[in-house]
């Protein structure tokens, strides 16, 4: 039963990313840089519900399904999906070269969860930025090639 769900739980966290990656794009610059607390109760790490796990999961998903599209030999489809295209237009990694510190990095997050460096939080905070920088590195590496 569980894996009968499974197609209709991968595109409601696909879902759910979507709306993350808009909230992100409409919070303006200067709110992230001057409203850290704000930012972290926006985008949660623990608790009841996770946005940055849930954008995690999400982009998890799509980068599974980019993949599985370019290795199958019977779908010579290999375009990115509108919605991860979306999240790296939209969301970008801390150390990306000319983006730090600008309105789409996550860098604001990062910094928004340093007040707690020594935090669990803080550790999962940047796990989950690492694999936001990892993908879209590995995407970027694809369509240089």
């Amino acid at each position: 039963p569980a894996e009968h769900h499974k197609e209709f739980r991968d595109d409601l966290c696909v879902a759910q990313l979507e709306v993350l990656i808009t909230a992100w794009s409409v919070i303006p610059s200067i709110f992230k840089e001057d409203e850290p607390r704000t930012l972290r109760a926006l985008f949660r790490i623990s608790g009841d519900y996770s946005e940055l796990l849930a954008m995690h999961d999400g982009l998890k998903i799509l980068n599974g399904r980019w993949h599985d599209a370019r290795e199958s030999k019977t779908v010579q489809v290999h375009d990115m999906p509108c919605e991860l295209a979306h999240f790296f237009a939209h969301v970008q990694p801390v150390d990306l070269q000319g983006s730090k510190k600008r309105e789409r990095s996550v860098f604001w997050i990062k910094k928004a969860y340093q007040s707690s460096a020594e935090s669990d939080e803080y550790v999962e905070v940047n796990k989950v930025l690492e694999y936001f920088g990892g993908t879209y590195m590995s995407a970027e590496k694809y369509w240089k090639g």
